[in-house]
């Protein structure tokens, strides 16, 4: 969150993105209020998309103290984010900005256009042609598990006779090799992966492994990327994922994409 000198109980001017074209259709597009429509603000070639927002909604109070209120949080990272993904619908490229980038006046974000403008012009032109796409690949831990200790059973060659404690022994081993050689054939399994898509897209970002947040509590997370993708190579993409999917798929993994996205894990080096 960037609050930047913004007027308590008057309005401020709330900044969405930075884009090459300003079509007149974003002009019809709500602002975070639904009471005041985007507009753009320009310099040169570049458009900042805008809208006011009351200065009692968004005040210094609740920017700093956003964090612990987290309905108000998330109502309106959502609708930030709703807005950034209709903007693009109509004007691409698009250089998103961060949540509650807000301005007291026209003229301080003219400033900034004047002051960044090589920098926005520079990663306006580096993102034309190009999208981002999110990529998760969850495993079916009990499938891919079984696969793992059925080969580490043939290594060890467990025993049938009639000596307990040593059949406790080997089964013991046995778990504990299971466990080591599972988390390395994950490791080796995720780094091919990523490599065979990454290899059509131009940058990729490595996110967070979060909880799948499925209904499957054996289902794991074991890919959680990002992928800047030009225009020419997105069937290509789609089709090394999809062939990844179709041989992987019975030993337990599934690959879900979303997008497309503004470009925000690739934007981040821009900051106003």
């Amino acid at each position: 969150m960037a609050g930047k000198s913004i007027n308590d109980n008057k309005e401020n001017i709330y900044c969405f993105c930075v884009t090459k074209e300003a079509d007149h259709v974003v002009k019809s597009i709500a602002g975070m209020d639904s009471a005041y429509k985007l507009y753009f603000i320009s310099y040169k070639d570049i458009n900042m998309v805008v809208g006011n927002v009351p200065g009692d909604e968004f005040t210094e109070d609740k920017l700093n103290n956003a964090a612990s209120d987290i309905s108000w949080l998330s109502r309106n990272a959502i609708r930030h984010n709703k807005i950034v993904d209709t903007v693009m619908k109509y004007c691409h490229p698009i250089l998103p900005l961060k949540f509650c980038t807000i301005y007291k006046d026209k003229r301080s974000i003219e400033m900034i256009l004047e002051s960044l403008y090589t920098k926005f012009r520079e990663a306006l032109d580096y993102f034309d042609g190009k999208i981002e796409y999110g990529l998760k690949i969850y495993m079916e831990k009990k499938v891919f598990q079984e696969k793992i200790k059925s080969n580490t059973e043939d290594e060890l060659k467990i025993s049938g006779s009639n000596s307990s404690g040593r059949n406790y022994l080997l089964r013991r081993k046995l778990e504990k090799q299971t466990h080591e050689t599972l988390n390395n054939e994950i490791t080796l399994r995720r780094k091919a992966m990523h490599s065979v898509v990454s290899e059509w897209a131009t940058e990729s970002v490595s996110n967070r492994l979060l909880d799948p947040g499925t209904d499957n509590k054996d289902e794991m997370l074991i890919l959680n990327s990002s992928y800047l993708v030009e225009d020419i190579y997105l069937d290509k993409f789609f089709l090394a994922i999809k062939r990844l999917n179709n041989s992987a798929e019975h030993e337990g993994f599934k690959f879900v994409t979303s997008g497309p996205w503004p470009c925000y894990s690739f934007s981040s080096k821009i900051n106003v």
